[in-house]
């Protein structure tokens, strides 16, 4: 089951082939998929429902937070030869000052554990913290940093963490900062592990209406700058390009700015981007496009600095798959493109896609699962993990067999 789209956008005589034939091509999704569910969540799991994204260690063990709107935990799925998973709680919040976990985790190298609270901490504005593996099979947190109200550190970080290759941490916040709409921030730690140290890299001063919701994870180049995008509610959202400089500064450059919702370019984007194996950035918005109903669109760079931007994808009014993708894209090494989409329509509670080049500059649109709002879940709220051989990981907000508080999937070729 595919659709192919080109750019520009639709004529108005493809558009109008396509709604009729829409019935008809996604109806089904691609036979050659098979989704599995490896954990089924209920009360009892240490928290309500898996959220946010999933990482993966190199024996296979699954790492993921579970979150409800006063506490949380951090869990392992650990998969035995038999085909089953076994969950283990690492650590469970255990109340406000303890912190409520955001929904991403990242690993070091020596396999601990690192992620952020959006509230908590010695102020309630939020904490970094790292999770320790120790000798006896159990798990020690450790705050890193508590963000304050002072005017210049961030409040209420909410996204992933990203390392740098010399172990330095980066994030974001949605608040805080010398205008009050959130910072990005660095952590590194001191010589012989006798804490951590922030440094404000640049602090935001667009001014806005509504609450920023710097949730969205940064991207590293290999020169070391910072890639990400901004949430500015009603005054626009823009990708930006964060550099250092030899002085010790961070210099911000806007790379694209997102148009108004009501136009063909891509609008109000739900998620960061990421790079491809060329230095190519991809995203996701939930409005915008030939029809209105979000896009999957690619940035990429020129010699003088410039970033050209080109609507790979944008999603029909029908609102099958999708209505407005909003939880960032997966690129492997063939450049295919991987996400997923909200609840649609009638029968269908969310979708795995993959869109796929054919070369001539053009995409192919396949639906890899689904979901029905049963066994298998509903409402996918993050993008897929991909692992080495090709397997997609993720999570559903609701769904499952035992009381629908969501679950953890696998879908393989």
């Amino acid at each position: 089951m595919k659709e192919r789209q080109g750019h520009p956008t639709f004529t108005f005589l493809f558009t109008l082939s396509l709604a009729l034939a829409l019935v008809v091509l996604f109806a089904s999704p691609a036979s050659a998929q098979t989704e599995t569910v490896l954990y089924d969540f209920t009360t009892g799991d240490g928290a309500v429902y898996p959220a946010g994204n999933l990482i993966m260690d190199s024996s296979g063990n699954l790492y993921g937070v579970s979150q409800s709107d006063t506490e949380g935990a951090v869990y392992e799925l650990i998969p035995s030869s038999g085909g089953t998973w076994t969950l283990k709680i690492l650590y469970e919040f255990k109340d406000l000052s303890d912190g409520i976990p955001a929904d991403d985790l990242v690993m070091d190298s020596a396999g601990n554990l690192y992620g952020t609270c959006i509230y908590g901490g010695t102020s309630y504005y939020g904490t970094v913290y790292e999770l320790k593996r120790i000798s006896n099979g159990t798990w020690r947190k450790q705050v890193l940093h508590n963000f304050v109200n002072d005017g210049k550190d961030g409040n209420y970080p909410g996204a992933a963490l990203i390392f740098d290759k010399a172990g330095n941490l980066y994030g974001t916040t949605q608040e805080g900062g010398l205008k009050n709409v959130g910072v990005v921030f660095e952590l590194t730690p001191y010589a012989g592990g006798s804490g951590w140290n922030e440094k404000i890299l640049y602090s935001f001063p667009y001014k806005q209406k509504l609450w920023n919701a710097l949730n969205f994870p940064l991207v590293l180049d290999s020169a070391g700058s910072l890639y990400g995008v901004s949430d500015q509610g009603d005054n626009g959202a823009y990708v930006f390009k964060l550099s250092p400089t030899s002085k010790g500064r961070w210099t911000l450059t806007t790379l694209y700015t997102f148009g108004a919702s009501s136009g063909p370019a891509p609008s109000a984007p739900f998620a960061g981007v990421v790079f491809d194996s060329a230095g190519n950035l991809y995203g996701d918005t939930v409005l915008g496009g030939a029809e209105g109903s979000g896009t999957v669109y690619q940035l990429s760079p020129s010699a003088d600095g410039t970033w050209t931007e080109r609507n790979l994808f944008d999603f029909p009014s029908s609102c099958s798959p999708a209505c407005g993708p909003h939880t960032g894209v997966t690129v492997d090494a063939a450049g295919n493109i991987f996400g997923t989409a909200s609840a649609s329509v009638t029968g269908t509670e969310g979708a795995v896609y993959e869109l796929s080049p054919d070369g001539n500059g053009t995409w192919n649109l396949s639906i890899l699962h689904y979901f029905s709002g049963g066994d298998d879940g509903a409402d996918p709220s993050v993008g897929p993990l991909l692992n080495v051989a090709g397997n997609l990981y993720g999570t559903t907000r609701a769904g499952g067999g035992t009381k629908g508080r969501g679950v953890v999937y696998e879908i393989t070729p």
